[in-house]
């Protein structure tokens, strides 16, 4: 991640609360509910997360372009100025040391309206919900967006397998290998090599069965206020609808190489962190 140093700094000063987790199935839902049950608190969902990340990527993948031939980028616009225009100038450009901040600030526009609208509905600590943040784009924000604050959930593998198994999600022995893989890369990014002050890990267990000690951590870290603790009680994870009138579907038991590939996987991880 090194052209991340080159990254435009800072070109967003907003101060989002973001959800998110190392994988799907880990909480983030369970977070956004409780968080959106406080007096002056509203988390958005992923589809606005996913816009934000979405043009994110697509400037980071430009950011490197341009920084690779940045230098023939300065030459054209300098054959331009002098008037030498018998020269291959395809790649003819603003300034970019103004012009990237403008394309970097511009990932952010969804955003600003997401905190307009929160306002408007007399929600004053806002943020949205995104489980698997990629450890780039993370670290793209911290840079270009640093005021924001993560609220980082995690839970056992497992019990996270058995309901995206539940869901249909994972089918295949390579789909719970991806999923163990991504819930290792991702944990590990956040709790070793993420160094961000204004960060709150969640352990989902301890969420649970100390649900007073953590709303009071929550609180006091974002800044909500009157949680209601009941909604911990009730368990959402799936869209309520004909076949599923509880919005719930239990978990399912893996199977023995299910069980197996997902072990193999995380032993370490679970052993060291998850306590």
């Amino acid at each position: 991640m090194q052209h991340l140093e080159t990254l435009p700094k800072n070109v967003c000063n907003l101060s989002p609360i973001i959800v998110s987790s190392p994988t799907t199935r880990c909480g983030t839902t369970l977070l956004q509910r409780l968080l959106c049950s406080s007096r002056n608190g509203l988390i958005f969902g992923e589809f606005c997360a996913l816009d934000m990340d979405m043009y994110l990527e697509i400037f980071l993948k430009n950011h490197r372009l341009y920084q690779k031939n940045r230098q023939q980028i300065d030459a054209s616009l300098a054959h331009f100025k002098l008037g030498e225009l018998n020269n291959w100038i395809f790649d003819l450009s603003p300034e970019l040391d103004t012009y990237l901040p403008i394309l970097a600030k511009s990932c952010f526009l969804g955003l600003e309206h997401c905190e307009t609208q929160a306002l408007a509905l007399g929600r004053t600590v806002w943020g949205f919900k995104k489980p698997s943040f990629k450890p780039e784009s993370l670290s793209a924000l911290q840079v270009m967006m640093p005021n924001f604050k993560l609220l980082y959930i995690f839970r056992d593998v497992f019990e996270c397998a058995q309901s995206g198994k539940a869901r249909g999600a994972l089918n295949s022995l390579e789909d719970f290998k991806n999923y163990s893989q991504f819930w290792v890369q991702n944990l590990l990014f956040v709790l070793k090599f993420f160094k961000f002050e204004n960060m709150l890990v969640i352990n989902y267990r301890h969420l649970i069965e100390q649900p007073d000690v953590w709303l009071e951590r929550i609180s006091s870290f974002t800044g909500m206020e009157g949680m209601d603790k009941r909604i911990l009680d009730v368990k959402v994870n799936a869209p309520k609808d004909g076949a599923n009138l509880a919005g719930y579907i239990e978990p399912v038991q893996l199977g023995e190489e299910e069980w197996q590939v997902v072990e193999n996987l995380t032993a370490n991880v679970r052993k060291h962190l998850l306590h």
